[in-house]
């Protein structure tokens, strides 16, 4: 990879708390992570630059008393899909890069989503959804939360789903 992120590696951010789960713009640009603020984690951004100091300080994406964490960029770098408890179970939300629309896109009261990633087109999030007992599945859906499919439909654990450029 070429850009911004060339080089030995750098701590970028200096915060006490706890910074997890960076995602790396697809510009290289940016990075965004969740960062424990108390007990709880919310989504931030930093430029991929420099150290987090007076000249690059994380912007706080989500502010609210529940977990955000796992952000995973869109393909075009406009938004974020995320994981967010805020409403009970671990959901998969979407915001633009900006931290604004913030949108809950599973709404499941039961079952755990975990994990979202962006297929290459952004039309797309795939996710782990965990059922009950030791089960978990592989789901897609659009990137507005229609057309929902489980693409695995198993007895066993599923989990880290990635996508791949379909090959020429």
């Amino acid at each position: 990879m070429s850009g911004a992120l060339d080089g030995p590696p750098e701590q970028l951010t200096t915060d006490a708390a706890s910074s997890i789960q960076p995602a790396v713009s697809p510009n290289g640009k940016l990075i965004a992570f969740a960062r424990d603020q108390g007990g709880d984690n919310e989504i931030f951004v930093i430029r991929a630059n420099a150290p987090e100091g007076p000249t690059n300080r994380a912007v706080q994406l989500t502010n609210n008393s529940a977990n955000d964490t796992a952000p995973d960029w869109s393909p075009d770098g406009r938004r974020l899909a995320f994981v967010s408890n805020r409403v009970g179970a671990s959901d998969i939300f979407v915001m633009n890069a900006d931290g604004t629309r913030q949108r809950n896109l599973t709404r499941q009261a039961d079952t755990a989503n975990l994990d979202p990633v962006w297929s290459p087109s952004g039309k797309q999030i795939a996710f782990k959804r965990n059922g009950g007992g030791v089960q978990s599945d592989i789901f897609r859906m659009r990137a507005d939360g229609s057309r929902l499919i489980n693409l695995t439909e198993s007895s066993t654990i599923e989990s880290s789903p990635s996508w791949q450029p379909r090959p020429n």
